[in-house]
């Protein structure tokens, strides 16, 4: 359980794509205080597909995390399968200049979290 913190003034893109035919399939996962920011101008970025017919295969899934980007826009792209969702979020923060959350396949679950379009 290493918290890892990534920064940088220019774009940050994100992208995973699961293999697997059960469960816990997972595109792009951030857990444990991790935290992804683009400063200064910067975008960020995150596209994410889930694989397997089981449960719990999210195309992004953020877990007590954080992503931002204050002064780009934040972008997140994300594809479930089986019984996962597009995007979710559990306790964690989504800042950004302008959020687009765009839930291509199996829905969108946010469970006491912050999205802020600054």
């Amino acid at each position: 359980n290493k918290r890892v913190s990534v920064r940088t003034a220019n774009d940050i893109t994100l992208a995973g794509t699961a293999m697997g035919s059960g469960s816990n399939n997972i595109g792009v996962y951030l857990a444990n205080g991790a935290r992804v920011s683009a400063t200064g101008s910067g975008d960020l970025t995150m596209s994410g597909t889930g694989a397997g017919s089981g449960n719990r295969n999210h195309g992004i899934y953020l877990y007590r995390s954080i992503a931002e980007a204050r002064g780009g826009d934040l972008v997140f792209n994300g594809t479930g399968s089986g019984g996962g969702y597009g995007i979710y979020l559990y306790y964690s923060r989504v800042i950004g200049g302008d959020v687009t959350l765009n839930d291509l396949a199996g829905g969108f679950r946010q469970w006491r979290s912050a999205v802020v379009d600054l």
